[in-house]
């Protein structure tokens, strides 16, 4: 981890993902000891929140040496969300996680959202739904691009984005508040949304060091 900070991290920041549950790893105290022991001062952990259900856990990570809470948030309605991720009452654990880091100045927070054809009518409450926790925290919609090997997979993925047509219908119709990053997005693409959501910022990815987390290890990479 040393190594990786003088190569990758100017700004001594890192991001542990594991597909939004980093906070399941079972290594994960050894982990963040080890990564304030390496220089790292600002730690990001990418997490659904949903296990953070107490003032005592959330205590626990800031004195492990978490700064920084990522989390997801896929639709502005409970239907919406709890159907993207396939769990019943996941919309309202989420929000009284975001409620009780609300209540908190100890973590820099901020929230992503996937823009699927389930969900794209609801993004620009999102932008609202945001700014009434806080307007210091951070939104950003990704649009992915996946890499399946299966042809049949990668089809039906695609199949559930939707169109820039679709996106850019969706702000015109609806006033969104505030300022949100658009990941994977093309520039020109931004630069046309803008004409309908002043806030729409195109994401320029910088050089960081990243840690994907899994069960059984962990691997890193560089952007």
């Amino acid at each position: 981890l040393s190594k990786f900070l003088s190569v990758v991290n100017r700004d001594r920041t890192i991001d542990i993902w594991g597909r939004d549950r980093a906070d399941r790893f079972p290594e994960l105290q050894g982990l963040l000891r080890l990564c304030g022991r390496s220089g790292f001062k600002k730690i990001r952990l990418w997490t659904t929140g949903l296990g953070l259900n107490s003032e005592e856990k959330l205590d626990r990570l800031r004195s492990l040496g978490v700064t920084a809470l990522e989390l997801p948030i896929y639709g502005s309605t409970a239907p919406t969300h709890d159907s993207v991720t396939g769990r019943a009452g996941a919309y309202r654990g989420l929000n009284k996680v975001l409620e009780r880091l609300a209540r908190r100045a100890d973590f820099e927070v901020s929230a992503h959202c996937v823009a699927l054809n389930s969900n794209v009518r609801e993004l620009p409450e999102l932008c609202g739904l945001v700014r009434s926790y806080s307007r210091d925290w951070k939104l950003a919609f990704w649009h992915y691009y996946p890499d399946y090997r299966s042809a049949v997979e990668r089809n039906k993925y695609l199949g559930s984005l939707p169109s820039y047509d679709d996106v850019f219908s969706a702000f015109a119709q609806q006033r969104a508040d505030g300022k949100a990053d658009f990941v994977l997005f093309p520039e020109c693409f931004v630069a046309r949304l803008r004409r309908v959501f002043t806030g729409a910022r195109f994401f320029v990815q910088v050089p960081r060091a990243r840690l994907l987390v899994c069960r059984d290890g962990l691997f890193y990479f560089q952007l």
